[in-house]
């Protein structure tokens, strides 16, 4: 969790913040909106392992009892929520973790009582590591997830690029 901010900038085209969650642990996390998409950026360094999991957008999930009103799709990468409220996806553009659906306990969220988060969740090892991730939302659950619109991001070293779908450079960003 995001609880001790140590900088933070808003440009046209991202937001960034440095963010320590433990004393030996700093993040720094960029967010570039890549319409329908946005990419989340992580620079991971720890000076041990750590378990990570990181959350899509939570969905109602009221009275999804019946299987044929909701859809759960997961592999390698991917993790896909649709339900009568919408339409949650978390893709790992990295391809460094695990997908999965997290089913939250009654009253975690404030607006719904009962939601569903995709998530995804690995291990880090100590030192640096870079988590790149794709996140789309929608209320519509009809929406066709354009999957093959996905926007991708290169690491380089201490840089980074975030492209769209068609190759255009979204963000460049070095620490």
């Amino acid at each position: 969790m995001r609880e001790d901010i140590a900088d933070q900038s808003v440009t046209d085209d991202a937001v960034y913040s440095r963010w320590k969650p433990f004393d030996d642990v700093c993040v720094d996390t960029w967010l570039v909106p890549v319409l329908p998409w946005h990419v989340r950026v992580h620079r991971v360094e720890t000076t041990h392992e750590l378990h990570s999991a990181e959350g899509g957008f939570a969905l109602d999930r009221s009275g999804a009892n019946v299987s044929s009103t909701y859809e759960h799709l997961t592999d390698d990468a991917t993790a896909i929520a649709r339900y009568p409220a919408g339409i949650s996806v978390l893709e790992d553009l990295s391809g460094m973790r695990n997908s999965s659906m997290a089913l939250q306990d009654s009253n975690v969220n404030l607006a719904y009582q009962r939601t569903i988060v995709p998530t995804l969740t690995g291990k880090l090892r100590p030192g640096e590591t870079w988590l790149t991730t794709g996140v789309l939302a929608t209320p519509d659950p009809q929406t066709d997830i354009p999957l093959q619109a996905r926007p991708e991001v290169s690491i380089d070293g201490s840089a980074f690029t975030v492209t769209d779908a068609t190759g255009d450079q979204i963000h460049q960003d070095r620490l």
